[in-house]
């Protein structure tokens, strides 16, 4: 009994050691430096006064964070905004236009702080135990956005004009929608059901050939 408590012990603490080691290569070669480089100078153009110079240096690295996230799920959104800039509710003075953002949200699971009693073996079933998904980022491609022909009436005339601070704010929207859309309903539990696929099937990598078939793979997420 004590002799398969151990062989079990030291599975865990290969798996954990193997999950580590690999999620944590990425976060790892970020540690090399390159060398400085030289201070770029530039002038913005169009300017008045010429004599005005910029100077850029070398980013300076403030912190490194180690992180061990595995990505299990991606979805392509596509965000519908509009813009009303209509006159009142009559037909005649109206001006709307549909903007059609296309985005991509990433759900990773983090696997950072997993202690060792987080993986048990009962027999031949080793369970898995993690956090849960959760998004990531939301990307917006920018050159794949839609921009329809405004819809106007009669007695409007012209382009649909945004500020920057008003593109951001549009920016944002669409944002929040796609995250709204992610986590809710079916997509959130595909990608629980796709982190369970992805873990297990990473686990089970780390048997040798001979082993890997001896254990099911049981993936658990925290409440």
């Amino acid at each position: 009994m004590r002799r398969f408590n151990f062989k079990n012990r030291i599975i865990t603490l290969t798996i954990l050691a193997v999950m580590f080691t690999s999620l944590g290569f990425y976060g790892a070669y970020k540690l090399w430096v390159s060398p400085k480089k030289e201070t770029k100078q530039w002038v913005v153009p169009n300017l008045k006064d010429t004599s005005h110079k910029f100077f850029t240096e070398e980013a300076l690295i403030q912190n490194i964070i180690q992180k061990q996230e595995m990505i299990t799920t991606e979805v392509e959104l596509k965000q519908k905004t509009s813009i009303d800039d209509s006159w009142g509710s009559a037909i005649t003075f109206k001006k709307i236009q549909h903007i059609y953002f296309y985005g991509r949200g990433i759900f990773v699971v983090n696997l950072s702080n997993i202690p060792k009693d987080a993986i048990s073996i009962n027999g031949t079933k080793l369970t898995l135990t993690v956090p849960r998904p959760y998004i990531k980022s939301i990307n917006i491609d920018e050159e794949k956005t839609v921009y329809e022909t405004p819809e106007k009436g009669i007695f409007r005339f012209g382009e649909i004009k945004l500020t920057p601070e008003e593109y951001e704010v549009m920016m944002t929207e669409a944002k929040d929608g796609m995250k709204e859309k992610l986590s809710s309903g079916q997509i959130y539990q595909d990608a629980v059901k796709n982190s369970e696929i992805s873990i297990s099937k990473f686990v089970q990598s780390l048997f040798s050939e001979d082993t890997k078939n001896n254990y099911t793979i049981s993936v658990k997420f925290q409440q």
